[in-house]
């Protein structure tokens, strides 16, 4: 059965101490929220810098007698935002550093270093990380031959760190709307070239064997697949999970969330007004909100950003629904008013359909300081958490067991 994990990447951590303030502030805001869990399960945030400061003599052995001392245990690791993460302006920056840059694979294997000494023996953990480099304005070939060599060389440093700890961990790659790889068959395309030719020149270059390689490969890298993110594509989650699994690709988390949506449906012209304005206010400068609409024939437009979709007239007639990338608390039906939905019922089937693909269910709603009206103060911002956990538990306990 898959653990329900939250990310603590809503509270900003950039250090060390940050961390550790954060996950004391976690810990007691969500004890009594959480009765009868001995120890709470979190997806860890770590930027480059607490990565840095762990990989100090001793370090890591304080922090995990503090983990215990909390009653948490980490699950897994969201390592991508490399740091500067609650920024004033964040946007497309959190793609940086990009794949093809060797301090992001430093970065990563550190987190996946961390994580590998976190877990219980004989465990699997997975670190997320996006998905190579920002895609607007294109896709450049050169850049995926070297996103494609750094994969392949943390999947050897995986490798390494499984013989030595017994702890196996799964480098997740997260598609995201104009990420290099937004959708399923975008990521299934790129790895086919990863553990394909690329595999197969490296294998070369490094004088390794094909077969070692490819198994080292197939058991490290695998995919973090985001809900949000998807529902955003349009892509249908439950048969993009199922096309990952039929390509033998690893797993490593599903992330739970959910994103505003706008539907035209049968309501009258005032009703989609006010959906627009409703819409209107999760144009915020932070974060990316990437934004998508599909028309009446299957079309689907696209926009970087909320901003520039709402100022196209044409789009805001023409698109029968549209969806923004926008992490809402997951139990929402709506956005703040009727007239705003959400993809809530995308997660539904996803985590009824796919929950037991998994070892890790990860609840992300990092933007909730963002949103239009956020929950003040640690009473609100701890009662939104639970609820959302609570909702995902009663989900997962709906869903259909595995055999045996």
């Amino acid at each position: 059965m898959a653990t329900l994990t939250y990310c603590t990447n809503l509270f900003p951590a950039e250090s060390l101490a940050d961390v550790r303030s954060v996950l004391t502030r976690f810990a007691h805001g969500m004890r009594a929220r959480l009765g009868g869990i001995d120890r709470i399960p979190v997806g860890l945030y770590l930027s480059a810098r607490a990565c840095e400061e762990l990989e100090a003599p001793d370090a890591l052995d304080a922090f995990e007698n503090e983990l215990r001392s909390l009653a948490i245990r980490a699950v897994t690791v969201n390592a991508f935002p490399f740091g500067g993460f609650h920024d004033a302006i964040v946007k497309e920056r959190v793609f940086v550093p990009a794949w093809d840059d060797p301090a992001r694979r430093k970065y990563t294997e550190s987190a996946c270093r961390i994580l590998a000494r976190l877990l219980p023996r004989g465990a699997t953990g997975s670190v997320s990380t996006h998905s190579g480099y920002y895609k607007n304005p294109g896709v450049d070939p050169a850049r995926d031959e070297r996103v494609a060599r750094a994969w392949l060389r943390t999947a050897v440093e995986l490798s390494r760190i499984e013989e030595e700890t017994g702890r196996r961990i799964i480098l997740s790659i997260e598609p995201e709307p104009f990420s290099r790889l937004e959708t399923v068959a975008e990521i299934l395309a790129f790895l086919e070239f990863t553990f394909g030719p690329m595999l197969r020149r490296m294998c070369a270059e490094w004088s390794v064997t094909q077969g070692w390689l490819e198994a080292a490969a197939r058991r490290h890298l695998g995919v973090c697949f985001d809900c949000c993110h998807q529902a955003v594509e349009f892509d249908d989650g439950v048969g993009a999970i199922s096309r990952l699994r039929a390509a033998g690709i690893q797993i490593g988390k599903i992330q739970a969330s959910i994103a505003p949506a706008l539907t035209a449906g049968t309501g009258d012209a005032a009703s989609r007004a006010a959906g627009l304005a409703r819409l209107a206010a999760f144009d915020e400068p932070r974060y990316l909100h990437q934004t998508f609409g599909r028309g009446d024939d299957g079309s689907i437009v696209k926009f970087t950003d909320l901003a520039p979709a709402l100022a196209d007239r044409e789009f805001l007639t023409k698109a029968r629904e549209i969806r923004t990338h926008f992490h809402l608390p997951i139990f929402l039906e709506n956005a703040g008013d009727p007239s705003l939905g959400t993809t809530r019922g995308e997660l539904e089937r996803v985590l009824l359909n796919c929950s037991n693909s998994v070892d890790c269910i990860e609840i992300e709603t990092y933007t909730l300081s963002a949103l239009p009206t956020p929950p003040t103060g640690d009473a609100a911002i701890f009662d939104t958490i639970a609820a959302e956990w609570s909702y995902a538990e009663k989900l997962l306990a709906r869903a259909p067991k595995p055999p045996g």
